[in-house]
């Protein structure tokens, strides 16, 4: 009588036995008898050379571009580079004329307004030096009508004197004025110019003068040269008052000769 458990077993055993021949046989090649031997692997194939890679047709066409067109290319970038640089050069060109421009400017109002400025300072001088020329004028005078007067010449050293320190105040004055390029303006026996001169009154000319002459001079005028070439090269601070010759008024003979030519002129031709 057989033992149904051990039966069961067995019958366990075997097949675990044939599951691990299986595997026995999937894991080893060689107990494999459909598995492939290195004799019957393929032949490797050789790596196929590698062929040039295809590009589009722009850019095929592009590759073989002609050469005139890229040398008109580089051409018309090198007009655009030479018209921009004559363009920067113009422009600094400009802005350095205007930057002389406003300096030459700055420097002529800078030297107007310092001979403005120093002509409104000498203005008032003038009449100082008016008052010490007076004094003398009028010293002079008086020197003269008391020449036969005994006091007068009893003080004429004093008066010598005082007479000597005014003179040498006054030639002192119009040094200093000469040093900031004050001139008196020359008048008398000169024609008559507006631009210097201011005609107080006229008188008939004299025989030998002119019509328009500067007979007398009144009160001196002065001028100061402003040292700008760009300008007038002096400036008036003062016109002189003169009096002007006028035309000679015409004598009686000649005045009753003008009128018998005229009457004569007028009298109708006999027929």
């Amino acid at each position: 009588m057989t033992n149904p458990q051990a039966d069961r077993d067995q019958q366990s055993a075997d097949r675990d036995q044939q599951s691990a021949d299986r595997d026995q046989q999937s894991t080893d090649p060689a107990s494999d008898p459909d598995a492939a031997t290195p004799d019957d692997e393929p032949a490797a194939v050789a790596p196929e050379e590698a062929s040039p890679e295809k590009t589009p047709p722009e850019e095929a066409a592009g590759e073989q571009a002609d050469p005139a067109t890229e040398e008109e290319a580089l051409r018309a970038e090198l007009e655009a580079a030479r018209a921009e640089h004559e363009e920067t050069n113009e422009r600094l060109l400009r802005t350095a004329a205007e930057l002389q421009n406003v300096r030459r400017r700055a420097a002529k109002e800078q030297r107007r307004r310092a001979t403005q400025a120093k002509a409104a300072a000498v203005r008032p001088m003038l009449e100082v030096l008016d008052d010490l020329q007076r004094a003398l004028a009028a010293a002079d005078e008086a020197a003269e009508d008391g020449d036969g007067d005994s006091s007068q010449q009893e003080g004429g050293a004093a008066f010598a004197s005082l007479h000597s320190g005014v003179q040498m105040v006054e030639d002192k004055f119009e040094r200093a004025l000469a040093g900031l390029g004050v001139e008196p303006i020359e008048a008398e026996g000169r024609p008559f110019d507006e631009r210097k001169h201011e005609a107080m009154m006229q008188q008939p000319a004299p025989e030998g003068t002119d019509p328009g002459t500067v007979l007398a001079e009144i009160r001196r005028g002065y001028r100061m040269a402003t040292g700008d070439a760009d300008a007038d090269e002096e400036r008036i601070l003062r016109h002189s008052r003169v009096v002007v010759a006028a035309e000679p008024e015409p004598s009686a003979t000649e005045e009753q000769d003008s009128e018998e030519q005229d009457s004569e002129e007028n009298e109708p031709a006999d027929e």
